[in-house]
């Protein structure tokens, strides 16, 4: 894509996102209020609004000590007031998640902030030893949270290896839907060295964890976030010109 219709394209989302909200559409009682969603021959029931009570935000955190030190969060939670919370890339190992009290002190500064996670609402996948200081993620619920209290938590996905090793992976089931947070592999910030795993197993295999074990298996919709570590077209990158050998922009 060239300068001038990279510009063309910004002035085009710019405008869109500084138009006023359109008027909620009236819908008639006596009209059927869910779509279904197809998927193998499975008819999936998904509701047309999400409540008020379910705000849901993924954020790649950067490390959840420097967003806590600096007052981030704090800052971010009274502005957005989510109710669920994806985390990524939290960049904690289970030792210092308990040794510095980040469950306590989130769930202190949520509470402060209005939200409120407590403590048995947290639910942290971090990364395994010897790794320390990379990857991992969270996901922080609050009480208020309409789709109700979990019915059960998985962490990573797939076979037992390398995928369990990074907390890479968080599934929270509800009864009306299954929520996934993830920090998906780069594949390698200097060179490539991790392109034919992020290709042809990574991608592959949460594939058909998200559609086959959870989509068709539990016959309920999938929510999936996080930061999928990479870009759809040269729009979505800043600066895209020689970059097509860069993780993240590989064709």
């Amino acid at each position: 894509m060239k300068k001038r219709e990279q510009k063309s394209e910004q002035k085009k989302l710019t405008s869109f996102f500084k138009q006023p909200s359109q008027q909620k559409k009236q819908v008639n009682p006596e009209e059927e209020k869910k779509e279904e969603i197809k998927s193998d021959g499975d008819k999936l029931s998904v509701p047309l609004e999400m409540p008020k009570e379910g705000r849901i935000y993924s954020w790649n955190v950067n490390g959840i000590r420097a967003v806590l030190k600096s007052g981030k969060l704090r800052q971010f939670l009274e502005e957005a007031q989510p109710h669920c919370l994806c985390l990524n890339e939290t960049k904690i190992d289970a030792e210092s998640l308990q040794r510095d009290r980040i469950v306590e002190q989130v769930a202190k500064i949520s509470k402060e902030a209005g939200c409120e996670y407590p403590s048995e609402l947290q639910f942290w996948n971090c990364c395994k030893p010897p790794k320390k200081g990379y990857s991992g993620t969270a996901i922080l619920l609050s009480k208020s949270f309409a789709a109700g209290i979990p019915t059960r938590i998985e962490y990573d996905f797939g076979k037992a290896g390398e995928h369990d090793q990074e907390g890479r992976v968080i599934s929270c089931f509800f009864d009306a839907f299954t929520l996934v947070a993830s920090y998906v592999p780069n594949s390698g910030v200097d060179g490539l060295k991790r392109l034919s795993y992020r290709v042809d197993q990574w991608d592959k295999d949460i594939q058909h964890f998200l559609k086959e074990e959870l989509e068709v298996a539990e016959k309920k919709p999938v929510i999936w976030c996080g930061d999928l570590n990479v870009a759809h077209n040269e729009i979505d990158i800043y600066g895209p010109k020689g970059k097509d050998k860069r993780a993240g922009f590989t064709p």
